[in-house]
């Protein structure tokens, strides 16, 4: 059962991280054309 869990946990953090950098970099690009 761990092992099943753990590579699941694993890619959870790493999609979790690439959700969060996406969303910030969208936000931070159309600030960027907001204020220009």
């Amino acid at each position: 059962m761990v092992v099943r869990i753990l590579p699941l946990r694993v890619w959870f953090t790493q999609f979790a991280m690439e959700c969060v950098a996406n969303v910030a970099f969208s936000i931070s690009f159309f600030l960027l054309i907001f204020f220009i």
